[in-house]
């Protein structure tokens, strides 16, 4: 039996300096084949990098002395770090892996049989994101040990302690071959990632995942925990953070929540003078149709399958003038709810009205790694733009030609598209000249940013009003026929 305490892989490792040619080349592209500027390759064994250009290409090359580590195993012994389960065979043996969710289901078998010695790796990551927590048995001969295994974001993860077990012991376990070494890429607003390889000659491309991309769900550490609370609570948290003090918020909970199944964050913030409530409730007349702007509905549809956890969350003096100190409140509200919550990480958005719409855009300044689209009704930059980062966050606006035009929505909606790496757009302009002239309320003109970088789309729609969060046609608040909300649905759903 294998004591629990053995974690950690033991080898022998044999360096040779030799004369080697070193030729890694290749491209760096995203998840949709494009090229990626200024992405640095690095090869971590013998320190070399590369940055690549406009069409994404690197090379790293080199002739002369090289050390590449020959391995050779001394124990036989089982590991598991940052999603690799790697085996140590000092000599001949059976192995086998196997991946059931928390259910009890099985997810993946993979056996290789009478296994010569050597050392073999088995990723668990590609199969980690989607499913959740995953028990793993790993056996050598009729030994082994058993993981639980949670990925959380930007490949970190939660193991529970092994525990050694008796078992009966294939195919497609890779063994690792004599180099021994690593690509590292990393690039501005994409995930690291890390590429083992072994040959030193050899061309390969290596696609990035975007820091909030869309993709497989990147369950938060809150999931497969029973919620504190079912259906809708207001809610008191302590801020320490910026000395924020404690803050309210209202969170509402899909009705068929599901501990296990990743779920969307969503901020409906408030405008100025207004409150969490509002947002929530809306109207009685109108509550039905306008729950959190009007998105529970299409989100959470009734009879249907939810998909959100919404979250209004209220302002100091009813507003969204704090800085730092609402900053700090946005972040530990999303720490608590991926704690407490299966949320998915890789899908955060926020909506709202007027001084709601710029707190939105505030969090997109601060967080682009963290938010993956916002909206903006009617909203500016009142709550400010931190431009540290200077990450893309996608962006959709409405607004009114009556408002207090041009500053309430067209700047932000530049600023951000330009991130995305947009063709500009004068929307002022083209409505100064009548280029754009929607009649009325209820019949906007939308404009669609081009050659936005792939995920990251910009797009406005311009009605004719003014400071209207829900265009329409029943006086200044069309809510029972607003065109906003199912305009904002219809874009943000791209990213679901």
């Amino acid at each position: 039996m294998y004591p629990p305490k053995v974690l950690s892989l033991f080898l022998v490792l044999i360096v040779t300096v030799y004369a080697q040619t070193v030729n890694l080349r290749g491209k760096i592209i995203n998840q949709s084949g494009s090229p990626i500027a200024n992405a640095i390759v690095t090869l971590a064994g013998q320190d070399m990098s590369d940055t690549t250009g406009a069409d994404g290409g690197y090379g790293i090359t080199a002739t002369g002395s090289a050390q590449m580590p020959l391995l050779t195993p001394r124990n036989r012994l089982i590991s598991l770090d940052r999603g690799i389960l790697t085996f140590s065979l000092p000599s001949a043996a059976s192995v086998k892996v196997e991946l059931f969710d928390v259910r009890g289901t099985l997810l993946k078998k993979k056996v290789r049989l009478n296994a010569p010695a050597g050392f073999y790796r088995f990723t668990i990551a590609e199969y980690a994101r989607a499913t959740g927590l995953l028990l793993i048995n790993a056996t050598i001969g009729s030994e082994g040990l058993t993981f639980r295994y949670l990925p959380l974001s930007d490949g970190r993860y939660a193991l529970q302690a092994a525990t050694a077990r008796g078992t009966t012991a294939g195919s497609h376990l890779a063994k690792i071959v004599a180099v021994n070494d690593t690509l590292t890429v990393t690039a501005t607003n994409y995930r690291e990632k890390a590429v083992p390889i072994t040959s030193y000659d050899q061309e390969l491309d290596i696609a990035l995942d975007t820091a909030s991309g869309s993709g497989d769900a990147i369950p938060s550490i809150g999931c497969g925990k029973t919620p504190p609370f079912t259906g809708e609570k207001r809610v008191t948290i302590n801020v320490t953070d910026a000395n924020a003090g404690n803050r309210d918020y209202i969170l509402r909970l899909p009705d068929d929540y599901d501990k296990e199944h990743p779920y969307a964050l969503w901020f409906a913030i408030h405008c100025m003078n207004g409150s969490a409530d509002n947002v929530a409730h809306s109207e009685p007349d109108t509550r039905a149709q306008y729950e959190y702007f009007g998105i529970w509905k299409f989100a959470n549809p009734k009879g249907g399958k939810g998909t959100t956890v919404f979250c209004a969350p209220e302002g100091i003096n009813a507003g969204w003038g704090q800085g730092a100190k609402d900053l700090a409140f946005f972040r530990a509200m999303i720490k608590k709810f991926e704690e407490e919550l299966c949320i998915d990480q890789s899908r955060i958005f926020a909506n709202g009205f007027s001084m709601g719409g710029s707190m939105s855009y505030a969090l997109a300044c601060a967080m682009p790694d963290t938010m993956r689209a916002i909206a903006l009704h009617e909203g500016g930059g009142m709550s400010g733009c931190n431009q540290t980062h200077r990450g893309p966050v996608p962006i959709f606006i409405t607004v009114g030609t009556e408002d207090n035009w041009p500053n309430m929505g067209p700047p932000q909606l530049a600023d951000l598209a330009e991130r995305s790496n947009c063709d500009p757009i004068d929307i002022p302009a083209l409505v100064a000249n009548r280029t754009i002239n929607p009649p009325d309320q209820m019949h906007p003109v939308c404009i669609d940013y081009e050659n936005c970088d792939p995920g990251y789309p910009c797009r406005a729609c311009i009605f004719k009003g003014g400071h209207i969060g829900s265009p329409g046609t029943e006086g200044s608040y069309g809510k029972n026929n607003t065109w906003a909300d199912d305009s904002t649905w219809s874009y943000i759903k791209q990213f679901y």
